[in-house]
């Protein structure tokens, strides 16, 4: 584990290596998915329910190869992550809190990480991180279509009571 003194730089070399991270991360998600400006952040930084804080930058990987490469650059900058999917912000724990972090944090927004891949005949469900409950609801339609005409209506209920809880857009 680093000690106090590995964690602090003067402010020139601080700046050089958030530079380099940020540079980083641009070539691994691409340079349009990588945002620095707090005009840009600001709607991932700050959460439905809850105030925000300040974030070195906002990444949105494509891939689970890109997510996976980004958590490697940012622990390797030790810096602080926090992951977020679609920033409701009911929980507070998808944007930053304050301004009072020791280490620069970086936001990773997984919405771009979509997809609903039905497993065992359809008796299992994996979901990405970006998934919505209107595409697992799509993904599923068949299956419940099915189960209708067999007479079951135990998914059918089950879905119209997630429907009930989520809405979907």
């Amino acid at each position: 584990m680093a000690s106090t003194s590995d964690l602090i730089f003067s402010p020139n070399e601080h700046s050089r290596k958030a530079s380099a991270l940020i540079d980083t991360l641009k070539r691994i998600a691409r340079h349009r998915y990588v945002m620095t400006d707090a005009a840009e952040t600001r709607s991932y930084s700050v959460g439905f329910r809850f105030d925000g804080g300040k974030a070195l930058a906002v990444v949105r990987p494509g891939s689970l190869v890109a997510l996976w490469r980004v958590l490697q650059a940012c622990v390797a900058a030790n810096t602080i992550v926090i992951m977020q999917a679609s920033n409701t912000g009911l929980t507070g724990g998808s944007t930053p809190h304050g301004n009072d972090y020791d280490r620069d944090v970086i936001v990773i927004n997984t919405m771009r990480l979509k997809g609903v891949r039905l497993i065992n005949a359809g008796h299992q469900v994996v979901c990405k991180p970006g998934a919505t409950l209107c595409e697992l609801e799509d993904a599923l339609r068949p299956r419940v279509l099915e189960a209708r005409r067999r007479g079951a209506a135990g998914i059918e209920q089950r879905l119209h009571r997630a429907r009930k809880r989520d809405v979907c857009s």
